[in-house]
């Protein structure tokens, strides 16, 4: 009698199944991923808009951060509120994901938006995150004077 070499139908379905499993695994962590490297720009980018605004305060004889546009004044879409800042085109620094102002810090996805403290000599860049990035948490955080990440928004 001659012998069949092959799997069975099972071993197949188990094969199967495995590297289904396996692919949903790796799509997920994928996803994630990305929304990690998303968070980790985000925060990139306002530190870096922070030191922009900190450099050019401390250039200025007053110290202060009087210095910001004035379409900075109002909570707003950081680049089409403040424009162009100390030779930096801001409109080159968006966020990730695409999306557009908010107008409630606690609704999410937000842009970065900024606001200039009427009274104090203070700003606040408002940011949100998907994932969290190191010690930065999901949700909306918040750039203020002195380059200080904090959690939550108060515009």
């Amino acid at each position: 009698m001659k012998k069949c070499q092959g799997f069975t139908l099972i071993e197949l379905l188990v094969v199967i199944a495995i590297i289904g499993l396996l692919s949903t695994m790796a799509v997920v962590s994928l996803n994630s991923a990305r929304g990690k490297a998303r968070d980790a720009k985000r925060v990139s980018d306002v530190k870096q808009i922070s030191n922009l605004i900190e450099m050019a305060a401390a250039n200025t004889a007053s110290g202060g951060y009087d210095i910001l546009p004035a379409g900075c004044d109002a909570i707003g879409e950081l680049t089409t509120a403040c424009g162009t800042f100390e030779g930096v085109d801001l409109l080159t620094i968006s966020d990730p994901s695409g999306t557009t102002a908010c107008t409630n810090a606690s609704a999410a996805p937000c842009a970065y938006a900024m606001t200039k403290a009427k009274i104090a000599n203070d700003y606040e860049i408002c940011f949100y995150l998907e994932e969290g990035a190191g010690s930065v948490v999901k949700g909306a955080n918040s750039v203020n004077a002195g380059g200080v990440i904090s959690t939550g928004c108060s515009n």
